[in-house]
């Protein structure tokens, strides 16, 4: 909420499964509670088949969640591990806050933070 008190109004979730989707389910419920805001979600995606080996449910909630977004950003056509790589980048890249949760100190979103702070970004740690 505070980012949108801001003045933000385009996000982006990487769509992982866990926090990117807890997150993207919010931003769709804001954008439907406050409709008149222009509040829009934007999927960055590393390749079309990273929910293959999820869940059934959480499948479910990544191609519910992907279906309402207002656009989609795919990193890379087949599985490939600089995707997820190329997909953080482009999300900071793309942004000018980034709002992450704070986990390990190594690991894909450890090393998000480390190149939005390169970047210059704006970061907003939410503990855990």
């Amino acid at each position: 909420m505070r980012a949108l008190a801001r003045g933000y109004r385009h996000f982006i979730s990487g769509m992982a499964a866990g926090i990117d989707l807890i997150a993207a389910e919010i931003v769709v419920r804001l954008r439907e509670e406050m409709s008149e805001a222009g509040i829009s979600l934007e999927a960055a995606v590393p390749f079309p088949s990273q929910p293959r080996r999820w869940r059934a449910e959480t499948r479910r909630t990544y191609e519910r969640l992907l279906g309402q977004c207002d656009r989609v950003h795919l990193t890379a056509d087949a599985f490939c591990v600089a995707a997820y790589r190329e997909r953080d980048r482009y999300m900071v890249d793309s942004s000018s806050l980034l709002i992450a949760v704070q986990g390990k100190s190594e690991g894909g979103t450890a090393r998000t933070v480390a190149y939005a702070r390169e970047a210059g970004r704006e970061i907003v740690l939410i503990e855990p």
